[in-house]
């Protein structure tokens, strides 16, 4: 025949730790839980696929650092809704990828450094040379990249632990109930990403982030921005007390924080400002 037809593949609620040693080689993180669903329908021409529609959700879902044993990211729920893989074309697009509940940390280290700095391990130097040896046939570079569009980007319930340690007097805060949406993500597209996301401390301190670049990049980089409004700092007493000999009885904090990224090392650019407070 023509080696021309479809076929369906389910997949229902893979325990997704059954998979960790093969992360462990890749990653200094466990899957400590999750359960992965995938629902495809394949197209074929000449008995290779041409074209991949595909849903993708997963539940519960939990990573953890080697170093700290702390979870670094976790999440409710994904969805990723309306996948197509066109082979031929090179291209990858999503309808929407949304995230329910998602909560990850974020710590700008003492040195400027990100604490999930060395999270990928790295190739040995060996394999490397032997990986750039392969790639450097004739044909390696004359086929164009994947093309990559996402339509819209959903995220709810949001929750950051956001710390700062490179600050004169280091800043930890929680950042909750962050909703954001993003549009219209095309790798080949020129104009760098932006996003905005909203969220509290404390459950009435506004925050915004905001976030510019192309992470999608060979380096990765981009800005970030974290605007706190009103954040009371009675929870910094430790602070002053170690520093200055008194507690503070009342005072709010303003922060506009932003950070130019490339890799993961992080400039700061910050400002502070103190209002009403009372030792």
């Amino acid at each position: 025949g023509s080696g021309a037809g479809s076929a369906r593949a389910t997949l229902d609620d893979l325990e997704l730790p059954w998979l960790d040693p093969l992360v462990q080689e890749q990653a200094r993180t466990d899957l400590s839980r999750g359960r992965l669903s995938v629902e495809t329908e394949l197209q074929f021409a000449e008995f290779l696929p041409t074209d991949v529609a595909f849903d993708v959700s997963l539940e519960d879902f939990a990573t953890v650092l080697h170093e700290t044993r702390r979870e670094a990211f976790s999440l409710g729920r994904l969805n990723v809704s309306g996948g197509q893989l066109a082979m031929t074309a090179q291209t990858l697009r999503i309808a929407e990828l949304s995230l329910q509940r998602p909560a990850g940390s974020l710590q700008i280290l003492e040195n400027g450094e990100i604490n999930v700095n060395g999270v990928i391990r790295e190739i040995p130097a060996t394999e490397a040379a032997t990986a750039a040896d392969t790639d450097s046939t004739p044909d390696a570079g004359e086929e164009p990249p994947w093309r990559v569009v996402v339509d819209r980007i959903a995220i709810a319930d949001g929750r950051l632990d956001f710390a700062d340690d490179s600050l004169p007097l280091p800043f930890n805060t929680m950042i909750e109930n962050i909703e954001a949406e993003v549009t219209d993500i095309d790798t080949a597209s020129e104009t760098p990403l932006k996003v905005t996301l909203n969220g509290n401390v404390d459950g009435y301190a506004p925050v915004v982030i905001e976030g510019s670049g192309t992470p999608l990049g060979v380096p990765p980089d981009g800005q970030l921005r974290f605007r706190f409004r009103g954040v009371d700092i009675a929870t910094m007493s430790p602070y002053s007390g170690t520093y200055a000999g008194y507690t503070i009885k009342s005072g709010t904090l303003s922060l506009d924080l932003r950070y130019a990224v490339a890799g993961q090392q992080i400039d700061g650019d910050n400002r502070i400002v103190i209002s009403k407070m009372e030792l």
